[in-house]
Parts: structure tokens; C-alpha cells; sequence
């Protein structure tokens, strides 16, 4: 950036985008400045890294899928599914908190649409929290006995519809 010849100022590479981490709000700048705390930032490197997360989660529930972990498979989607809605959580300037799929979609804010197949999904996301992680959580089966490979499919299909439905509602997909 500079002044050509004629004192006009030109900008460029990422002042205009909503991620650019070299720039904060000029009202709450010189008050955080002197204070000596970090001003807030339009940096969204933080929903970047949720986002990566799920995909990371998703590969690895790929991966365990592959190997014939369908206990973990089914934890690792549920895994990618959290993520992915904590990054949208965090995009749109809430904090969100707790585990449940279903929690996560219905804390949304009222102007983003959850179709009734995310919902579904969300419901059967949310078994696989827990009981996929501890031999006593399920009478008389360890989570190795009790899962099926088509279950772990089924959790990776809904797991990948909610990063999907996310990605698309922040301009990714």
C-alpha cells in the first residue's frame, strides 16, 4: 500500500476481507492499546482451525472406519460434527459450549436454517459420544462388541452433512 504520485492511497492483498488479521476496529483500538491487552481483530483464523479440525476428526473417522474401529469411527464423526459447528458457532460471534450435536444446531441463531435431516442426524451423532469410549457404558457389551460398520458409515455420512451444511453457510462450500 501507498501514495501514487497524485496523494492517492491504494490498498491491497487482504484489508477488505473479513479474515485479515493486520487490521481491528478503530473504536476499540486505542482503548485495548492503552490498557495493554490485544485489540479485538476481523482475524478468523480461530474458525479456520475448527473447521480444519472437523475435516482432521473426519479423516481420522475414515481411517477407523477402514481399519474395522466402527466405535471409534462413530466417536470420531461425532467428533467432526462438534467441530464443525463450533467454528460456525464462533463465526457468527457466539461461544459455544457443551457436546451434543442437537444442542449445538438448536443454539444456532434463528436467521440460519437447520434442515430436519441435520436435526436427525444430530440425534444419532449425540449416541456416540460417550458409550463408544467406555467398556461400561453398555450393559454386558464393550463399545468393540456393539458397533457396526454400518453404523460407523451412517455416522460418517451425517458427520460429513453437518461440515457440508456449515462450510456452506460460511461461504466455504
Amino acid at each position: 500500500f501507498g501514495l501514487d504520485t497524485d496523494g492517492t492511497l491504494t490498498l491491497m492483498d487482504e484489508v477488505l476481507t473479513p479474515d485479515s488479521s493486520r487490521f481491528w476496529p478503530e473504536e476499540d483500538y486505542a482503548q485495548a492499546f492503552h490498557e495493554g491487552r490485544n485489540p479485538p481483530s476481523y482475524d478468523k483464523q480461530f474458525v479456520r482451525d475448527w473447521l480444519e479440525q472437523a475435516r482432521h476428526n473426519l479423516r481420522h473417522a475414515q481411517g477407523s472406519l477402514g481399519l474395522g474401529d466402527y466405535a471409534w469411527a462413530c466417536f470420531a464423526a461425532q467428533q467432526a460434527a462438534e467441530a464443525a459447528l463450533k467454528g460456525l458457532h464462533l463465526a457468527r460471534g457466539q461461544v459455544a459450549w457443551g457436546h451434543s450435536i442437537l444442542d449445538l444446531l438448536a443454539d444456532l441463531p434463528e436467521d440460519v436454517d437447520v434442515p430436519e435431516d441435520l436435526v436427525e442426524a444430530a440425534k444419532v451423532l449425540d449416541k456416540y459420544y460417550i458409550p463408544t469410549r467406555y467398556p461400561d457404558a453398555l450393559p454386558g457389551l464393550t463399545p468393540k462388541e456393539a458397533y457396526t460398520e454400518e453404523e460407523a458409515k451412517k455416522a460418517l455420512e451425517d458427520a460429513q452433512a453437518i461440515l457440508e451444511a456449515g462450510e456452506v453457510r460460511l461461504g466455504k462450500g
